[in-house]
């Protein structure tokens, strides 16, 4: 901040049980107090992957990394906040 930098955190959801329980909410939670203790900007996209349907978001059922559609629905969420700590990219 002294310097005139911006610095976010954006947190992707492991892509297991969207639908239901998610297992890590309470990391999730975790995580954002202790950054918004430091006065850290902090974006969970848990929300915007909350009911997706688990399976449909992976690259196979073997590698559950996200395939394109979820990379655009993770693009979209954090358009808004990129954009806000990067005020001069277009």
């Amino acid at each position: 901040r002294a310097r005139g930098k911006s610095f976010v955190v954006v947190l992707w959801p492991l892509l297991l049980d969207l639908e239901g329980k998610y297992p890590f909410e309470g990391v999730h939670a975790t995580i954002r107090e202790a950054l918004d203790a430091r006065h850290i900007t902090f974006h969970d996209t848990l929300p915007a992957f909350r009911g997706h349907d688990t399976k449909s978001l992976w690259v196979d059922p073997t590698d559950h990394h996200a395939n394109a559609e979820g990379h655009e629905l993770f693009a979209r969420e954090i358009e808004a906040t990129v954009r806000s700590a990067l005020p001069h990219v277009q």
